[in-house]
């Protein structure tokens, strides 16, 4: 998350143009509203030359569309690029002690799962931008025609939204298990092709694992992904009859209370549907967005080492005459210990490292290779 906000700071003006850009498409859907209802929908004003001219409207504004959503999906991508060579930058910068923590099923799942989720939701955020400014422009417009059909369609808005927060508390919970699943199956995947030779050999244990290992996973990650889409069907849908039924509210007051004319009536069911368009992007958009929250929290629950940039340049020894452990110590957080050695190996020299499994010969190699920093002790 704290990458996300370095981005938007550096990109802060991008950012306010295409807020405004944003701001100015949802001004010129509002105008082709205004239009038709002034002059389209008026048996005085509606020739051709007014045809002529709405033709125009939605001709700059199908332009005009096409060049902010283009221009927002580039700026996703480039978001995209730098934030797959963010990740992978720090996998090579953390130590080899955390990234055994951390398990490679873990990091395969961030590199692939997490990253493509955090794409799909910045693809979509063109959507999600426009969608939301569409949105109050259209309402700002209902409000200016008629304040009575306004409150409305804000206390309808305010009680399918409350439906809609519980059905999307409910996909947020699903979605977060089925990705807890990933890491499991992730984990199962690599245990089986690793250990094909292995399972190949003993049918009994191949078919144990199969269950108890992959499909047992698998079968949790079906059932949450199930809920979800549950969920989400029903909170789209719900939405989508709650504007049925608020176009035959609305009709159903300008023709019975005089509330407005039936030229505003009209308009405003236009401005609904124009509403319905936005509102339903936004609630398809919401379930992305959830899905790329669980992806960046997962990604920063590991731990991995600080971002930087550039690469730490060592400088290289030319000429060596001999290494030396000067009372070197290690320990795997007080699991396994490399108690305190001394030793001098000479320019040249060829030494054999015999030992029982555990005994210290991986972790003495990688003090040697410097992969590993001492407890204790010194390397010169």
């Amino acid at each position: 998350m704290d990458f996300i906000l370095k981005i938007i700071k550096e990109n802060k003006l991008k950012i306010f143009i295409f807020f405004c850009l944003s701001f100015l498409s949802s001004f010129l859907n509002v105008w082709i509203l205004s239009f038709i209802n002034k002059y389209l929908l008026s048996a005085n004003e509606s020739t051709f030359l007014m045809m002529f001219y709405f033709i125009l409207l939605l001709i700059i504004l199908f332009c005009f569309n096409v060049s902010v959503e283009f221009a927002l999906s580039s700026f996703g991508q480039n978001f995209i690029f730098k934030m797959q060579r963010k990740l992978v930058k720090q996998i090579l910068d953390t130590n080899l002690i955390q990234l055994d923590k951390i398990g490679k099923a873990k990091l395969l799942a961030s590199l692939g799962a997490d990253t493509r989720s955090i794409s799909f939701a910045l693809l979509r955020s063109p959507d999600f931008l426009q969608s939301s400014i569409l949105f109050i422009a259209l309402l700002s417009y209902i409000f200016y025609i008629s304040y009575e059909i306004f409150i409305l369609c804000i206390t309808v808005l305010i009680f399918t939204a409350l439906i809609d927060f519980i059905l999307i508390r409910k996909i947020h919970k699903y979605f977060r298990e089925s990705r807890n699943n990933d890491d499991f199956l992730q984990n199962a995947y690599q245990d089986i092709i690793d250990g094909h030779k292995n399972l190949s050999l003993n049918t009994f244990r191949a078919s144990r694992y199969y269950k108890d290992g992959f499909e047992k996973y698998a079968l949790k990650k079906r059932k949450n992904n199930k809920k979800a889409s549950l969920m989400q069907s029903l909170y789209v849908n719900f939405t989508n009859a709650s504007f049925l039924a608020l176009v035959a509210f609305e009709f159903f007051l300008a023709l019975n209370f005089n509330i407005t004319s039936i030229q505003n009536a009209t308009t405003i069911a236009l401005a609904m549907f124009f509403l319905r368009a936005p509102l339903l992007s936004l609630l398809s958009a919401f379930p992305t967005i959830l899905v790329a929250k669980i992806a960046l929290d997962k990604i920063k629950s590991l731990s991995l080492q600080a971002y930087k940039e550039e690469f730490k340049k060592c400088e290289k020894i030319k000429t060596y005459k001999k290494i030396r452990f000067d009372n070197v110590s290690f320990s795997y957080e007080d699991k396994f210990e490399l108690k305190p050695t001394t030793l001098e190996i000479n320019k040249g020299e060829l030494i054999f490292l015999i030992g029982k499994n555990g005994s210290g010969k991986s972790t003495f190699s990688l003090l040697f290779a410097s992969l590993l920093k001492p407890n204790s002790g010194a390397l010169y």
